[in-house]
């Protein structure tokens, strides 16, 4: 689903990336599964599946350490993070919180609407300058994907787009 401004995108970023719900407390209380009630609500999800896997699927489908590179790339996000003892699948739940989080605060800040002129910044190696593009806002996808006019999957993630003139 697509949408005409940034309101409506950033809102159900927040609400994505929003505390625990309490039916997975309770779920994770029944069954024996150490949560912290404050972890956003994917992050949780993740905990229980990671914790119900093996018990569902038997013993050989305990769920993965995460990588190298997923915790250097939290580490990035939120340099204050702390492992304790997470699977691959909450990392990446972690990830994608902190990546929805940056998104809406991004949306926020631009404020974009259908018809705006921007310019997105590509930077593929960062020992690079970065180079430019610009574009005309037609639409923000619900996960905050910035869809730009002319059609061909022109897109962007706001936390690279700028506006090519000051906001009316």
């Amino acid at each position: 689903m697509t949408f005409h401004d940034w309101r409506e995108p950033a809102s159900l970023l927040r609400r994505g990336a929003g505390p625990a719900a309490s039916h997975q407390i309770e779920l994770a209380e029944r069954i024996g599964c150490q949560i912290d009630s404050a972890a956003p609500f994917s992050v949780v999800a993740a905990r229980l599946e990671a914790f119900l896997g093996p018990r569902v699927r038997g013993a050989a489908n305990n769920p993965l350490p995460p990588t190298e590179a997923q915790v250097r790339y939290l580490t990035a996000l939120s340099p204050s993070f702390t492992l304790s003892g997470e699977s691959r699948p909450e990392i990446s739940a972690w990830i994608d919180h902190f990546l929805s989080l940056a998104t809406a605060d991004a949306l926020e800040k631009l404020a974009l609407n259908r018809g705006d002129a921007v310019r997105v910044r590509y930077q593929l190696d960062i020992q690079e300058s970065p180079f430019y593009s610009s574009g005309v806002v037609s639409s923000i996808g619900s996960q905050g994907l910035v869809y730009f006019k002319g059609g061909n999957g022109k897109c962007a993630w706001p936390r690279s787009i700028e506006h090519s003139l000051p906001p009316s």
